[in-house]
């Protein structure tokens, strides 16, 4: 006998405890995860059209960065959007690991 037991995998709570384990790994935060596109108000696009900075318009808003279309100054936004906010955290799925736990 090699001394591997066959079943390991299977022994009660092992799948569950691999299962959170893969929940958690996939919900980890990535620096790109943390930036999305900000859409302009009708009142943002008025006084763009009306010759306010783009750049000066994106960030009146708290927390908004205007990128220049530059990945770095906000991953996972910049390169795609020249004005971007950091996403909102969500706490729905944190109370939902309890029972699994």
């Amino acid at each position: 006998s090699s001394g591997i037991n066959a079943e390991w995998p299977l022994r009660p709570g092992f799948t569950r405890v691999l299962l959170v384990v893969l929940l958690l790994l996939t919900m980890a935060t990535k620096a790109e995860d943390l930036w999305r596109c900000y859409s302009y108000t009708k009142l943002d696009r008025e006084d763009i059209l009306k010759g306010e900075a783009e750049s000066a318009v994106c960030q009146r808003h708290e927390g908004n960065v205007f990128t220049w279309m530059e990945e770095e100054r906000a991953p996972g936004c910049g390169g795609v959007c020249s004005c971007c906010k950091k996403k909102e955290k969500s706490t729905d799925c944190d109370s939902a690991l309890i029972p699994l736990l």
